[in-house]
């Protein structure tokens, strides 16, 4: 397994040559808002992670001239598209001179212990409560060996999202998933267990009033379903309001997180 990851991970940071003149070149058709060419001269030089972001430039401008998006969401994408193109620069450089810590990683997780220890684990579950994801994760990824692997997919997806490899929306379903694995190894059997008439009567009467956000808080203390939609609904809300997720996406992720929650409390 571990011999596997290490070459995923030297896939993950193996790069192509850089000519001396391109970044200057690039960075100043970005300067003069020229992207579609910015992004043609990374391509031109190899740079295959500049194709998943023309194809983003394409899509968004799609977007735009069937008036999917206003002019505030096509700046957001494009601006996005901007930072992930120079952080294409900067990151080879970083990809390089970080290439000897693949070997670290494996030695690190190969005595790392099987599972996590029973305080371990609340500590874990605290931490998501506490909306503190990434500390989570990486707490994870020093305790157990699963958990290194999570860790790793981590800074994977981050590093895909940074560089516009993939969507924020992808990016949050890859997050989430991670997060729904760490959440398993770290609850107890009661978290899985039904929720008690007291509780579902509590969480029905915030759904009646429309609390979503004190909804899904409360049932995640109860419930590890209602823990993962609690923690997919965070991101989603701080994801737009930073800026980072268009409008069409964020109605859509809230209201299918809203229909979980329904589903599941009409179930019980």
């Amino acid at each position: 397994m571990f011999t596997k990851l290490s070459h995923w991970l030297k896939r993950l940071t193996d790069t192509f040559p850089l000519e001396r003149s391109l970044p200057d070149k690039v960075r100043e058709l970005l300067k003069q808002a020229k992207l579609e060419a910015a992004l043609q001269m990374l391509m031109d030089a190899g740079y295959t992670d500049a194709i998943a972001l023309n194809l983003k430039r394409e899509e968004a401008l799609d977007q735009y001239e069937r008036k999917l998006i206003d002019d505030e969401d096509f700046r957001i994408a494009n601006s996005r598209i901007t930072h992930a193109s120079l952080r294409i620069l900067r990151d080879d450089e970083a990809a390089n001179s970080n290439m000897p810590a693949i070997n670290e990683l494996e030695d690190t997780s190969e005595s790392l212990p099987v599972h996590f220890t029973e305080d371990q684990c609340q500590q874990i579950r605290t931490l998501l409560l506490q909306k503190d994801y990434a500390t989570a994760i990486k707490l994870a990824g020093n305790w157990s060996q699963d958990g290194k692997l999570l860790y790793q997919g981590y800074q994977k997806t981050k590093r895909d999202l940074m560089i516009g490899l993939i969507r924020q929306e992808d990016h949050l379903r890859i997050i989430g998933q991670i997060i729904k694995e760490i959440t398993v190894l770290a609850s107890p059997d009661t978290a899985r267990g039904p929720l008690t008439v007291e509780q579902q009567l509590q969480l029905r009467q915030l759904m009646k009033d429309g609390e979503w956000s004190a909804l899904l808080a409360l049932g995640g203390k109860w419930n590890e379903h209602f823990l993962l939609l609690s923690i997919q609904y965070n991101q989603v809300e701080n994801s737009f309001s930073n800026g980072l997720m268009l409008k069409l996406s964020y109605e859509k992720f809230i209201g299918d997180i809203q229909q979980e929650a329904r589903r599941f409390l009409d179930e019980k």
